[in-house]
């Protein structure tokens, strides 16, 4: 069903009661009940105002083809829920990009679009959105939110009221993750799990500036499957522990993770953290000081791998709880190179030398509140 009751007014769809000076074309809720697309007419400064909140579902395909500009009345948006379709699509760099924006050019002015679907047709690419999110929507904390399955690349979010790209703690079966540009938001750039985090991809070339913080939030979770933090030009914040149950966590050249207090990485499987001198990885406390985060914890005893740390610096851990320090080597083997372990409020390297087998060269120890290597039976 659709609904639109917060905008059933006798005369919703009168001009006097919306910005169009440019005569575009005004939707309501009841215009989405069938399959839809909306297309740009050449001249047109605008071609469409959505009028209401619009849910999408009953196999009900909505298609935004290249060009088109659609403005979006206050508290308007889009969610597509069950198995609804949205085909977002301008082919970047050949066509003018699909615009999607707020009647006025306030943030958070409309809702945004969530996906709920897990279609594997859902696309959201050649797209620019703008002045959407809400602070106080859980449906809408991004200007796209996705508890669903969908395909973002080649987009444009600026002016949120929020978040940028806001992924839920229940995704879809699939997620895919191209280029993207979000600037200007009242939030994160970009909120995901930690097991999910793989899928924001390799690209290097994104832009993030001006956002509040200009940071990627992963959520703390556990993970039964092969997770990595690519380099996306930003630093990673965790604010709680992340434990690597299966699979493993890879971390790549010149990514930074900030912990908060009470943060911790527990690994139960394998930690590649294997980085070149030019871009070594961060790993380091919010506020800069030791024992402001936990620090690694490496538990893998029988284990069929070891982990790697290398050109990798290391700071600020050593918070308050157990076998606290930057690095705690409870058990498993760990090949420890070319790194610097500094400024904890405990050990640099704790290892128990029963069950831990640590092999450690060419490391830089500093500041150590408790030792740099305390070896323990």
């Amino acid at each position: 069903m659709t609904s639109c009751s917060l905008f059933e007014t006798d005369d919703q769809n009168a001009d006097n009661t919306i910005n169009n000076p440019y005569g575009a074309t005004i939707l309501s809720c009841d215009d989405f009940n069938d399959d839809i697309i909306l297309e740009h007419t050449s001249g047109n400064m605008v071609d469409y105002i959505i009028n209401c909140l619009v849910t999408v579902d009953n196999n009900v395909k909505v298609t935004i083809a290249d060009g088109a500009i659609v403005e979006f009345t206050e508290g308007s948006g889009f969610i597509f829920s069950q198995n609804s379709t949205l085909v977002f699509y301008a082919l970047p760099g050949v066509v003018d990009p699909v615009i999607l924006r707020g009647n006025k050019n306030e943030p958070g002015y409309w809702k945004g679009v969530h996906v709920a679907s897990d279609q594997g047709s859902n696309f959201i690419l050649g797209v620019e959105i703008l002045d959407a999110g809400s602070k106080s929507d859980p449906d809408f904390y991004g200007a796209i939110t996705v508890s669903g399955g969908c395909q973002i690349g080649n987009v444009i979010v600026s002016n949120s009221a929020n978040y940028g790209i806001y992924f839920t703690d229940d995704y879809g079966t699939w997620n895919s993750f191209g280029e993207v540009e979000i600037t200007r938001c009242d939030n994160y750039p970009i909120r995901i799990g930690a097991q999910e985090v793989w899928k924001l991809g390799n690209w290097s070339d994104n832009i993030f500036s001006d956002n509040n913080p200009n940071r990627i939030q992963v959520i703390p979770e556990e993970i039964f499957s092969q997770t990595r933090f690519n380099y996306k030009g930003i630093p990673y914040e965790v604010d709680g522990v992340i434990t690597a149950s299966e699979g493993g966590i890879a971390i790549e050249d010149g990514v930074e993770i900030i912990f908060k207090r009470g943060s911790r990485l527990i690994i139960k499987t394998q930690l590649t953290a294997w980085a070149t001198e030019n871009m070594p990885i961060k790993l380091y406390g919010h506020e800069g000081s030791a024992g402001s985060w936990q620090g690694i914890l490496l538990d893998t005893e029988g284990a069929d791998f070891w982990s790697t740390i290398d050109n990798v610096l290391i700071s600020d851990g050593g918070e308050e709880a157990f076998g606290s320090g930057n690095i705690t080597l409870e058990s498993g083997e760990l090949y420890l190179r070319n790194s610097r372990i500094s400024n904890s409020r405990t050990c640099g390297v704790r290892v128990n030398l029963v069950d831990g087998i640590l092999h450690e060269t060419d490391n830089v120890y500093a500041n150590n509140q408790g030792g740099n290597l305390c070896e323990e039976n």
